[in-house]
């Protein structure tokens, strides 16, 4: 990732700019539920207070009967006849297996239509209630068809009385019923109970707070975003302090005079370049090996091919020597849990090494099998880093001037004409 892309994040900036907008509406929205009677945004709190307490109240109610019904699933024994729902009647089951699970109670039964169930919490509405008791073989087989139908047979006595059962429901929370209760009177009593324009009011109250969750929910998402923002660009300045391009001054980082270089390079592995030059890999390369070198660098084929040809002598290696210092570079940003380098892909090198020797484009595309707008816009991106390189380097840089050779040799022919339609 370019060092210059961490001053911004596109997602960030349009979340902050969706944030913004949220909160003009909520200001109208506060506008439009003003009432003569009294503060009915204090009104609107104590109906969502209301709101959230009954919901608060039911997921207590259905964790609490829940862990209850597990409990009570866990109490059955082999052999227990119980009521269990079948349609819109209760029907009579044996539990064939007990449940065996600490942390999932599920039991094994036996339906009055011989059927074999697997039956846990979810599938009740209450503890079932124990009919009674049927005796079973040690060895009973519930698979067999035979033996269910058995057991069905011995269940029929049980069907009345399970048919006749009525789930209870689970008990409220008195504490919580208090606290609605409470809250529901506060409510009576504050002066915009009566507003004749109640409702409409609360419409946009109801708005108001939904808009208000989405953006608690937006903001949330770009703090999370941020954060990770910044971890990230921490772990890039440990890599550039490590490499030379930033240094500390106290507690502040300066960027030094090879950090100048890296800015000046725009590249997604600008980082690789900057060092390549650092180093003086491709300070012995000629115009045209220049640009066949930088063709590897900025080139990223839909299909790899793991064994390109390469032009040999002095760009072959500077190649080699640019591939070892990405992976040098791959391991100094694993250590810092940075990742920006990408695998270099040196399939374009031969094109552009022809090219820049004067070739002909047909026959530059048949030896490729590139096709004629794949070329030109890679020809282009080749320009355009030796723009970058060129500018970038110190004026009396020899580098300088072949970067300038190296772009007139690739900016001829449809690769120019490119540039002007």
């Amino acid at each position: 990732t370019s060092f210059a892309q961490f001053q911004a994040d596109r997602a960030v900036v349009g979340m902050a700019a969706q944030i913004r907008r949220n909160e003009e509406a909520m200001a109208g929205y506060l506008t439009a539920m003003s009432c003569h009677l009294g503060d009915f945004s204090e009104y609107a709190e104590l109906r969502q207070s209301i709101r959230e307490a009954e919901k608060q109240a039911t997921r207590d109610r259905g964790r609490s009967q829940k862990s209850g019904l597990e409990e009570a699933l866990r109490e059955l024994r082999r052999g227990d006849v119980i009521a269990l729902p079948a349609g819109r009647r209760w029907g009579p089951v044996v539990v064939v297996e007990a449940a065996d699970d600490a942390l999932h109670a599920r039991i094994g039964v036996v339906t009055l239509d011989r059927q074999f169930r697997r039956v846990s919490a979810p599938d009740l509405g209450s503890a079932p209630p124990v009919l009674g008791r049927i005796k079973l073989a040690k060895d009973l087989d519930s698979r067999s068809t035979k033996e269910r139908k058995a057991l069905a047979t011995r269940l029929r006595p049980f069907a009345e009385e399970a048919a006749g059962h009525r789930p209870r429901k689970a008990p409220r929370d008195p504490g919580s019923d208090e606290l609605i209760n409470g809250l529901r009177a506060q409510l009576r009593r504050h002066p915009c109970h009566g507003c004749a324009d109640r409702e409409a009011h609360a419409r946009w109250s109801e708005r108001f707070y939904r808009l208000q969750g989405e953006t608690a929910a937006l903001q949330r998402r770009v703090d999370s975003r941020t954060h990770s923002i910044a971890r990230q660009f921490d772990r890039v300045c440990d890599v550039l302090l490590e490499l030379g391009y930033l240094r500390r001054d106290d507690s502040d980082l300066v960027v030094t005079a090879d950090g100048d270089l890296l800015s000046g390079i725009y590249s997604d592995i600008d980082l690789l370049v900057a060092q390549a030059l650092r180093e003086g890999l491709w300070s012995t390369l000629d115009p045209p090996g220049l640009a066949s070198v930088v063709a590897g660098i900025v080139y990223e084929g839909r299909q790899r091919d793991e064994s390109p040809r390469l032009p040999g002598g002095e760009i072959r290696r500077a190649l080699e020597a640019t591939a070892t210092l990405s992976s040098d570079l791959e391991a100094v940003e694993r250590e810092h849990e940075a990742r920006f380098q990408r695998e270099l892909d040196f399939g374009f090198v031969w094109a552009m090494h022809r090219w820049v020797q004067g070739g002909r484009l047909a026959s530059i595309l048949t030896e490729s099998d590139l096709a004629a707008g794949d070329f030109v816009r890679w020809a282009r991106q080749v320009i355009d880093l030796l723009d970058q390189i060129h500018d970038a380097v110190e004026v009396d840089d020899s580098m300088r001037a072949r970067a300038r050779s190296a772009m007139a040799l690739v900016d001829r022919g449809i690769v120019a004409y490119s540039a002007v339609t």
